[in-house]
């Protein structure tokens, strides 16, 4: 008995960069000469990073999944592709790459050597074999298209993806990318009802924008800020922060002088109030700080 050999051919024939994150445009061909294929949606798949190991070992990093964007064909949720014999037709999916993942992505462009970077395109669907005919037959597809991409390339991507984030919480674009992932992940935090999670994250991106601007030294903690805006208030010195703001951050009891033990920490009954406060503040505080 032959091996069955799948008639449907799945090619990739463009990426380019959404507001945030890639557009895929996919080929799909039926190359059998006398049936007719229909796919059925939605089409699941994930969008992996290749990862090449010091050891030599390629790892596959999830970078998004994707969502159907444009077809075409009208109403490409409610309606399949019926591909007759030969046919080819095209759709786009968006992958969004959510802040984190972005930062990440940054990271290992600046860690590698090599220009080409490596992903893998994952798809899972139905399609219906043979359409139309007694011998009809529903097929799981899973369908797994490698396809390489220019280091520079995406870098320029990520930056277009870092301007619209901050441009969606209306921070200055110039706020940098270590900063800017930590703020994302006390949102995401937030979300997710996490609230003390939220309040370290929110802590820990005020901390690194006040070490990057030289306002605190390392090991610092907030309340050396907050402290020395005050001498200077005292002196009637020019203050980094608005009065406004910095009244806000003087007032939220987590970012006074706590320590890094359990006990010590002021994380003990963080509500959701606290946590969006402490984001809220935060938020305003970047806002000030970077774009000056």
């Amino acid at each position: 008995m032959s091996a069955y050999k799948n008639p449907l051919q799945i090619d990739i024939m463009r990426v380019s960069s959404g507001a945030r994150g890639f557009l895929i445009s996919l080929a799909f061909k039926n190359t059998d000469r006398r049936n007719s294929i229909e796919i059925w949606f939605p089409i699941d798949g994930y969008l992996d990073l290749q990862r090449n190991e010091k050891n030599g070992y390629i790892r596959n990093e999830y970078v998004c999944r994707i969502l159907e964007t444009n077809s075409n064909i009208k109403k490409i949720e409610l309606d399949d592709y019926l591909l007759a014999p030969n046919q080819i037709k095209y759709s786009t999916f968006l992958c969004n790459v959510e802040p984190h993942i972005v930062h990440r992505l940054y990271n290992y462009t600046n860690n590698i050597n090599m220009n080409n970077i490596t992903f893998n395109l994952r798809l899972l669907f139905s399609a219906l074999i043979n359409a139309g005919t007694p011998y009809q037959k529903t097929k799981k597809v899973m369908s797994s298209i490698p396809f390489s991409f220019k280091k520079n390339a995406l870098r320029g991507f990520i930056n277009q993806w870092y301007t619209s984030y901050m441009e969606a919480e209306n921070l200055p674009g110039n706020i940098p990318s270590d900063i800017a992932d930590n703020y994302f992940e006390a949102v995401r935090s937030f979300n997710a009802n996490a609230y003390r999670a939220s309040v370290v994250m929110a802590r820990r991106t005020l901390e690194l924008a006040l070490l990057r601007k030289g306002l605190i030294k390392e090991k610092e903690a907030i309340a050396s800020f907050i402290q020395g805006e005050k001498e200077k208030k005292k002196s009637s010195e020019q203050r980094v922060l608005s009065d406004k703001v910095f009244d806000l951050l003087n007032a939220i009891r987590v970012f006074g002088n706590y320590g890094a033990h359990v006990s010590d920490d002021m994380l003990n009954d963080i509500t959701e109030e606290d946590a969006i406060l402490t984001i809220v503040i935060s938020k305003k505080a970047l806002s000030e700080l970077f774009s000056k």
